[in-house]
């Protein structure tokens, strides 16, 4: 991929607000799909960006809490067996 489309830019929460909580949703179920098909370190990628979509953001407290705490967990024991096995 070219590099020039890679930009690490800060999400103003503005920008952040523009991303509807049903493609967060989504986003999150797509990360975890990923974790399930072993691709590790693209699942990680989009979950650290779902829950950079949802800092700042009260309306997505709910999702902060639990699905992405849960997402995390279940990233950290993928990455754990994969290092084991």
């Amino acid at each position: 991929m070219d590099g020039s489309y890679l930009q690490k830019l800060e999400l103003s929460l503005s920008v952040k607000k523009k991303y509807p909580l049903a493609l967060i949703k989504v986003m999150t179920r797509y990360g975890e799909d990923l974790i399930w098909s072993n691709k590790i370190t693209e699942a990680e990628a989009v979950l650290r960006f779902t829950v950079t979509l949802t800092e700042g953001r009260s309306d997505a407290s709910e999702l902060r809490k639990g699905k992405v705490v849960r997402t995390f967990f279940v990233l950290l024991l993928a990455t754990t067996f994969e290092q084991k096995y």
